[in-house]
């Protein structure tokens, strides 16, 4: 509870199953819980799984068949429907993280309007600042403020950043957009060789 707020959480119907637990072997769990919120309005029912390996003398944690889901409302979002798959690998001497076979599926509604969402990377990459993602694709669809998207696509072969300098490289950027707003329709493309973003000094 945060008084300062006004605001009350509440977390029920919490379960937790586990496999053996013991370094070097590699333990499946299963978590799932009922979380509750007034502000803002929050009602989701969260389910977690996968298959958990630390090697404590290498300092080398990988999470294999990650699963992450939430169904329910959160934030003005009714009908709320979100999976996420991904094996992940944090190697700590040299503050390393890999996110290989990453998958987002996001679909939900927003008062009057719709929406769906997909998202899939086969490797994302981050050591100390630096972060890159390979082949990311998203697609999205739905019905916002009077505009019926029916096909948005993008896709990026390479995305740099450099956190501590704050700079964006995108080697490629295609986007894809098909829809209808009221009587009349739309297609556009977008390319771009390369975008450089950083920040100004």
């Amino acid at each position: 509870k945060d008084e300062a707020a006004g605001a009350e959480y509440a977390v029920s119907d919490f379960n937790l199953k586990t496999g053996r637990v013991a370094p070097g072997v590699p333990t499946k769990f299963e978590m799932s819980a009922q979380i509750r919120a007034n502000q803002p309005k929050t009602d989701v029912k969260l389910q977690v799984a996968g298959t958990l390996n630390p090697d404590l003398d290498q300092q080398v944690f990988t999470l294999a068949g990650l699963s992450v889901k939430v169904n329910g409302e959160a934030a003005g979002i009714t009908n709320l429907s979100a999976d996420l798959r991904a094996d992940i690998e944090a190697r700590m001497r040299n503050q390393q993280i890999d996110i290989v076979k990453l998958n987002l599926d996001v679909s939900g509604n927003l008062g009057k309007d719709s929406f769906k969402a997909k998202l899939s990377a086969p490797k994302i990459e981050k050591i100390a600042g630096a972060l890159s993602v390979n082949n990311l694709a998203a697609d999205v669809g739905g019905t916002v403020a009077g505009v019926t998207l029916s096909e948005g696509a993008l896709r990026v072969p390479q995305l740099t950043m450099d956190l501590d300098k704050q700079t964006v490289i995108v080697d490629g950027i295609t986007f894809k957009a098909k829809g209808k707003r009221d009587a009349d329709s739309f297609d556009a493309t977008f390319d771009a060789p390369k975008v450089s973003i950083s920040k100004d000094k």
